[in-house]
């Protein structure tokens, strides 16, 4: 659990300002970057590099239209949401990173 200490470390040691956008991003509270840094199984340097990954892919790119899109057609091909969700997920991260 996150209280008012942690998130005060986490705006001032996780916080970053994206190259693209110029924007001061301060991370998510209950993401797993961020519990995995409170908990010190990865370095501030770790943790920001994937809380830039994911800031890059889910707001600069297209990955998360991709994804509702590819979940949508799996939900009418019959399969079931837990699956659907998982299999979109990871072709749309595949499809992001073959342009990369």
């Amino acid at each position: 659990m996150v209280n008012d200490y942690h998130r005060d470390i986490v705006k001032k040691e996780l916080s970053f300002r994206c190259p693209d956008c110029h924007m001061v991003i301060v991370p998510p509270f209950d993401s797993m970057t961020v519990r995995a840094y409170l908990n010190g199984m990865c370095t501030q340097e770790q943790a920001i590099e994937t809380l830039r990954r994911n800031h890059e892919r889910h707001v600069h790119t297209e990955y998360d239209e991709q994804r509702r899109r590819l979940y949508v057609r799996m939900r009418h091909e019959g399969i079931h949401p837990d699956d659907a969700r998982s299999r979109a997920k990871n072709v749309a991260r595949q499809k992001l990173e073959e342009k990369t």
